[in-house]
């Protein structure tokens, strides 16, 4: 792989999301919640590893609890966890737990619902695990700060085009992943600040 290849990806997933990336939610005493929505995930994992470049699996599944709703007769009230991993073409993956649940809902279609949510919530929260660029800097207090009060000023990526902010994406059209252990690996000073200061322009 080409040291331009390996800064790519690197540059890419240091990259903290920009506002419009992020949606957000009411939390507890009127806060704000910012969250990465699973098809805005999918899409900067398809724009930053290519679409063919990585794969999800479910490694394990269960039901936690199946109890018989004490609100509505009828239905139930339902939670289950899976375990998701995302593996890169290269071989090099992240695993992590995501959980879902379903209150009120016939037995059938609480399942499904509580699945999906874990499904969904384990995918983003391996995404993450990979860097800023796929969601690892909404765990970050002072970012999360900037983007409330509106001091973010990252540009969002262009992924309709594979253009994006920096034009990355035409100017490396088909990059190839490196090794694992050279994913987050250290590059000239004077290529890496050359891709940070197209992504910023």
């Amino acid at each position: 792989f080409t040291d331009d290849e390996r800064v790519r990806i690197h540059t890419l997933l240091s990259r903290k999301l920009a506002k419009e990336e992020t949606s957000s939610r009411s939390g507890p005493g009127g806060s704000s919640l910012y969250y990465l929505q699973a098809h805005k995930a999918i899409q900067l994992a398809n724009y930053i590893f290519q679409f063919d470049g990585w794969s999800s699996t479910v490694v394990e599944h269960k039901t936690d609890y199946v109890d018989r709703s004490k609100k509505k007769n009828g239905s139930w009230d339902i939670g289950v966890h899976a375990i998701m991993r995302v593996t890169l073409r290269n071989g090099c993956f992240k695993e992590d737990i995501g959980y879902g649940s379903a209150t009120n809902m016939q037995k059938q279609a609480g399942l499904e619902k509580a699945f999906k949510e874990a499904v969904t919530d384990g995918l983003k929260r391996c995404l993450r695990q990979f860097g800023d660029g796929l969601g690892n800097c909404l765990y970050d207090k002072t970012f999360l700060r900037n983007n409330k009060c509106g001091k973010n000023k990252t540009k969002p990526l262009d992924l309709e085009t594979g253009g994006g902010a920096s034009n990355i994406g035409r100017a490396m059209s088909a990059p190839q992943l490196p090794p694992p252990d050279q994913l987050m690996c250290r590059t000239p000073n004077s290529r890496q600040n050359r891709y940070r200061q197209q992504i910023h322009q």
